[in-house]
């Protein structure tokens, strides 16, 4: 049987024998998606609810019973395991997501074969999962992917650093580079980001290439925070400048430069991959409850799949713009204490 490759690291793609495959309808797309990513079979009831959630549920498995006959027309009959309850995919089937995190939870740090299983995993990363795509008539869906997305995005940052710290334990600064940029994209208002590249360049004799990634700090700074880069930035680019640090003496790479500037927006809420539109009602309810002095909780109650979560996490976005809270805005998951 052709081997079925589900590419759900970027915006999503798929083949089968090495030729491109499209999936016309939306909902059929979200379908083999979620199938692939859970990995064994789901309830009909489930799946209609995720992707039908304002419909009968008569309706609803009847609409998942058509888009399973288009899936099945597409990738072959073969792959799909169906009965009258729960629904799955069999047969040769690849997917990115999967090979990723058995690279990255596989790694032992000081196992010599760390570094390439790392490397192999950062390859397979093009991009957030499932980039770009959205169904939004279906909140519980889209919840589903904004998590999946938040924590590959957050494999990947560790997957990244614990490259850098390898190759630069081994005093590889050329391989280190390529890393720590992929790293300073994730994140970059991130000014030990920004030095520890600058520091890199230093490293592999690209002194211009350093002063000018010190320039792009100082001016993110500036825009950002409005203020200059901490003392210790300053200091390395100083001997930067001065020719301290080259290839010939180069000593243990700096630890991450501490900002002694507090960022202006202090808060720890998860980058949303798809875009939050209307419940403007809602949200100013719950805003008006919040600036109550007198109130200490505020609870949005609601059944599965309303979109509770993405709601709350709006508001606390929009808190974070006007600073009313001071010490910060933050996101405490309970969800692994039921």
């Amino acid at each position: 049987m052709a081997t079925l490759k589900l590419y759900l690291l970027g915006t999503p793609r798929f083949t089968l024998d090495k030729e491109e495959i499209g999936i016309g309808r939306k909902k059929a797309l979200a379908l083999l998606c979620y199938l692939a990513v859970k990995a064994e079979p789901q309830r009909r009831d489930t799946l209609a609810a995720l992707l039908w959630p304002e419909t009968g549920q008569r309706q609803a498995r009847a609409a998942l019973s058509r888009h399973l006959t288009e899936i099945r027309r597409i990738i072959g009959d073969g792959r799909l395991t169906a009965d009258r309850e729960t629904v799955g995919l069999t047969g040769d089937l690849w997917l990115d997501v999967h090979h990723f995190q058995q690279r990255v939870g596989a790694v032992d740090p000081v196992d010599p074969a760390a570094t390439k299983a790392l490397t192999q995993a950062v390859d397979l990363y093009r991009g957030d999962f499932m980039r770009g795509f959205t169904l939004p008539d279906c909140p519980e869906f889209d919840e589903w992917q904004f998590y999946q997305s938040e924590g590959l995005r957050q494999q990947f940052t560790t997957a990244l650093t614990q490259l850098v710290t390898i190759h630069c334990g081994q005093r590889d600064f050329s391989a280190a580079l390529p890393h720590a940029h992929r790293l300073l994209a994730q994140d970059p208002l991130n000014e030990a980001a920004h030095s520890q590249v600058m520091e890199l360049y230093a490293r592999t004799g690209q002194q211009s290439a350093a002063l000018r990634q010190y320039q792009l700090c100082v001016e993110m700074m500036n825009e950002e925070f409005g203020a200059s880069p901490a003392a210790e930035t300053v200091a390395l680019y100083e001997r930067i400048r001065g020719g301290e640090l080259s290839r010939e003496f180069a000593q243990p790479l700096s630890a991450a430069i501490p900002t002694k500037h507090p960022a202006k927006k202090r808060h720890n809420l998860p980058a949303q991959s798809t875009p939050f539109v209307g419940r403007e009602a809602e949200m100013a309810a719950v805003t008006k409850l919040l600036m109550n002095t007198a109130g200490r909780l505020v609870t949005i109650v609601g059944t599965g799949g309303m979109g509770k979560t993405r709601l709350a996490l709006a508001i606390a976005e929009a808190q974070v713009e006007t600073g009313h809270f001071p010490h910060g805005v933050y996101f405490v998951p309970l969800a692994p204490l039921s």
